[in-house]
């Protein structure tokens, strides 16, 4: 550690010197270019910055003559690639934002933003034709009512094609100002021809967490984010259904399924409403997360819920292959701790790094790799990158569940699962039997069928 130390020291002090200058001579042929554009100086300031904090805060340590070379060949093709997929070297969940696409990816956190209303899946590789796949039209949202429908294919956007475009930029073109319309061309399966669909731009309010009561007093609550605001809503809507079924639910169902993550508070304020601190014999049990830097753990997350807000009663977490990130953690959480039975057509999607979003002076963001987390007690701690979650039960595949296309250990430049051991874990708590039992009811009621 202290030879890196010495030679961090020696690329940091590098990339100060080489702070002002423009590499003319590295510079791509360029076209000619608005006013409003960053020069060639800009961009070069905007790598170093990056660089910086790739050298200090990158999840695992890297070699200098490797930071050296990637930094050059970013600077090579910034003007050209202003997305930066040159980052994509170092895992595929680090990315930069550009200053003007920052506040879109502040308002996805929020859930709230002013555009036409869908959910896009930005890894459109395997999607045939190529475009962008539409996941689903926000409820009530402007493309809802214009008739924008699930697994619709996005190719064009005001008439340019998609093909080439980054995600940041789709998403940039569809936002806009309230009141201003947008066309979307869309490949649909089974339609004889392209569509063509004008939407009118509004405020949306992504509707993150819904909950229904079901019969038999099963409380249902479905969690497609993990928004700012999710955890809130989902202790709001436990309430809402205690209320509605004038007393203790029978049991609670927390589907997860084709969530693909969010925000790490969030998933910590969601185990809360179920993990009671006081519940555990002593601090290294009540550590529900611990976050893996370096081969070193250096951050843990307790159970901090003063009351379970369901009273105790049978939980029941249902995940799927689209399962990601913070979606996977809550499952694995509270499967680690007895407190859930989690149930899915099969294993979560093997996301288990937690990228830090860091602002940077000239108004972007690098959301940078810069942990990986295990879930458990102190000692039983268990990674989930590239491994997922397994369900207790496995279920039938209906004909709304289809297989996955991709996985987290599919994807270029996927990140090695921790070998940090928990040989030595002395906590093995478990689900009470009659619990397992009432999530097997609550499936009967959801009419998912278990897969023998």
């Amino acid at each position: 550690m202290r030879h890196f130390n010495r030679l961090l020291a020696v690329f940091l002090c590098t990339l100060a010197l080489s702070f002002p200058v423009t590499t003319k001579a590295q510079a791509p042929a360029q076209t000619p270019r608005n006013a409003d554009q960053p020069t060639q100086e800009a961009w070069e300031r905007t790598v170093n910055e990056i660089f910086v904090r790739i050298a200090l805060f990158y999840h695992r340590e890297l070699p200098i003559a490797f930071l050296q070379d990637l930094r050059t060949s970013c600077i090579v093709v910034a003007v050209e690639y202003p997305n930066m997929p040159c980052l994509k070297k170092l895992d595929p969940h680090t990315y930069y934002v550009s200053p003007q696409n920052a506040a879109i990816m502040d308002e996805r956190r929020s859930g709230e933003f002013v555009g036409v209303g869908i959910e896009l899946k930005s890894d459109n590789k395997d999607v045939l034709p190529k475009g962008f796949l539409i996941v689903k039209p926000i409820p009530g949202s402007p493309a809802e009512r214009a008739g924008v429908q699930a697994k619709d294919i996005i190719v064009e956007v005001d008439g340019r094609s998609t093909t080439t475009a980054s995600f940041e930029d789709v998403v940039s073109s569809i936002r806009g100002t309230i009141g201003t319309k947008v066309r979307l061309t869309i490949w649909r399966k089974g339609a004889p021809e392209l569509l063509s669909i004008e939407i009118t731009r509004a405020k949306v309010v992504a509707q993150h967490v819904t909950h229904e009561l079901k019969e038999g007093g099963v409380g249902y609550i479905k969690v497609t984010s993990f928004s700012e605001i999710a955890g809130t809503k989902t202790r709001q809507a436990i309430l809402a259904l205690i209320e509605k079924n004038r007393g203790p639910l029978k049991g609670l169902v927390l589907d997860l399924r084709d969530n693909s993550g969010g925000l790490l508070h969030v998933a910590d304020e969601i185990l809360d409403l179920f993990l009671v601190w006081s519940s555990y014999p002593d601090n290294d049990a009540r550590v529900t997360v611990s976050e893996e830097i370096r081969g070193e753990i250096s951050k843990h997350l307790s159970a901090g819920g003063q009351q379970d807000v369901i009273g105790g009663v049978p939980l029941l977490v249902l995940v799927n292959g689209n399962s990601a990130s913070a979606s996977e953690l809550v499952p694995g959480v509270l499967q680690t701790h007895g407190r859930a039975t989690v149930a899915g057509v099969e294993k979560t999607f093997g996301k288990g790094t937690v990228q830090t979003v860091m602002q940077l002076p000239t108004g972007g963001e690098l959301a940078l790799t810069t942990s990986q987390y295990l879930v458990g007690p102190t000692s039983c701690e268990r990674p989930v990158q590239e491994i997922g979650i397994t369900p207790d039960i496995f279920l039938k595949r209906g004909p709304d569940d289809e297989e996955p296309r991709r996985r987290e250990e599919s994807l270029p430049g996927s990140l090695d699962p921790s070998t940090i051991s928990n040989a030595n874990c002395r906590y093995p708590f478990t689900v009470p039997a009659e619990h397992k039992e009432a999530a097997k009811y609550m499936l009967r009621v959801l009419g998912l069928e278990i897969k023998e």
